[in-house]
């Protein structure tokens, strides 16, 4: 159920006989309060998953197939034994298994 605040924003529920002890525990360590103080943390921080579309040069629509083959070219060209940067393929290589698993083929 859905709860909100009277008009004079002094904290009463819309409902007159929705009282506050009637919360539960995990609504009342989350009110509306502190939703919006808890995560400014991580506010800033990119999205892991975003970022692995990013890496790949590749959007949330590409279908796998095509996200395999382009995963197949970055690693010929990246891979160490290639002469490429390992830390660069180990990026790739995250990037791959989080959007892997994104479009669930796990």
């Amino acid at each position: 159920m859905r709860r909100a605040r009277a008009a004079g924003g002094n904290g009463a529920t819309a409902d007159p006989g929705l009282e506050r002890d009637s919360l539960t525990d995990f609504e009342q360590q989350w009110s509306a309060e502190s939703l919006f103080t808890w995560g400014e943390a991580t506010v800033t921080e990119a999205d892991p998953l975003e970022t692995a579309y990013e890496l790949l040069g590749v959007d949330r629509r590409t279908p796998w197939s095509e996200i395999a083959a382009i995963y197949k070219r970055l690693a010929r060209e990246h891979h160490p034994d290639l002469g490429g940067d390992p830390e660069l393929m180990a990026r790739i290589t995250e990037a791959h298994a989080l959007v892997r698993f994104a479009h669930g083929e796990h």
